[in-house]
């Protein structure tokens, strides 16, 4: 087998080069069986420039001289040690010469990663890890919900119930967060996240206002945004979020990112609280939005009862690998020709 890599060059703006982009993902999304959104040229160009000048890599791929897909990398933003593969390749296994051409540009893409981050949706891209004999890092439920569903009388009568009962309470919504919160809410998020059931490295995990600050902007120029919704106690000290993530270009599909209520106050259904008030938000501010989805690390309990008891449904799994620099080397150096 012979393989052809080309890396998408952000520098070349003529038509007839995006052009020729534009032709080879329809085609590759038509032998995948995928749908693609057709749209202007100068539209998928202008997205498409806009995910690479964040920092992503693309390359299309020929086996043969045949279309066989693409994959990208981009620096993962909660730590930027990790490289992320998105796979887009046809094939549903990775020859070992294609899995060179991949690693090899990993190699070279970013010096400073020293993980290739693989996500697996119901095993997907297990192929890849199992070459290296790599166990997953972490491992999460996928859950979705058809909140076209709700019935509005009824969120309208739960959320008021719980406004009368947690009246001592107070929730702001923020589209997003603004400066002087970012401390506060940096020091809180982190507290929960390494108190979190399931999380694979709590005891290194960090977020600093810069970084939140940086991750905000950058997702916003993609016209995408963390909705979040804060609850704070009686003496106005920040207690609790729920997150559930927008892309303002397709508001059909929401993401739920994170609940969390300080230890002192948990179980008195103040997660659910917040979830409620996100709900009729949602429904009020984006009437396109049909599903959320969201995915629980599976030692979370609480968290999957929760949210099974709102209306998720289970419809898979992801598994995540963290593959270490030294050991792709290592393969590529078992693996020479």
């Amino acid at each position: 087998m012979t393989y052809k890599f080309e890396k998408i060059d952000k520098e070349n703006t003529a038509d007839d080069y995006w052009q020729r982009i534009y032709e080879y993902t329809n085609e590759c999304h038509k032998i995948r069986g995928l749908d693609f959104e057709e749209k202007p040229l100068n539209a998928f160009k202008s997205s498409f420039l806009l995910w690479l000048n964040n920092g992503a890599a693309s390359y299309m791929v020929w086996k043969n001289d045949k279309a066989a897909g693409s994959f990208e990398f981009n620096i993962f933003p909660l730590n930027k040690k990790q490289l992320v593969f998105y796979n887009h390749l046809i094939d549903s296994s990775v020859e070992d010469e294609l899995l060179r051409g991949i690693f090899e540009r990993f190699l070279d893409y970013d010096p400073q990663s020293q993980y290739f981050y693989i996500k697996s949706a119901n095993g997907e891209n297990d192929f890849i890890p199992s070459k290296l004999a790599v166990k997953a890092w972490e491992y999460r439920a996928l859950y979705e919900w058809d909140i076209s569903l709700l019935n509005k009388e009824e969120l309208l009568n739960n959320l008021d119930l719980c406004t009368k009962r947690y009246s001592d309470y107070s929730i702001k919504f923020y589209e997003k967060l603004p400066g002087e919160l970012l401390k506060s809410y940096c020091k809180m998020y982190v507290r929960l996240i390494k108190e979190m059931p399931g999380h694979p490295d709590p005891e290194s995990y960090n977020l600093t206002e810069e970084e939140l600050k940086s991750r905000q902007e950058s997702l916003i120029k993609n016209e995408q945004f963390k909705l979040r919704y804060l609850l704070y106690d009686q003496a106005n000290n920040l207690i609790g979020v729920t997150t559930v993530g927008i892309n303002k270009k397709n508001p059909n599909v929401g993401y739920q990112h994170f609940t969390g209520i300080a230890k002192k106050y948990r179980g008195r259904g103040l997660s659910k609280y917040l979830k409620l008030a996100m709900l009729l938000k949602l429904q009020n501010n984006y009437p396109k939005l049909i599903k959320l989805e969201t995915e629980i690390y599976k030692e979370n309990s609480i968290s999957i009862k929760m949210n099974e008891s709102m209306g998720y449904k289970q419809n898979g799994y992801r598994k995540v690998y963290l593959i270490p620099r030294e050991r792709i080397k290592n393969w590529l150096d078992e693996n020479c020709n």
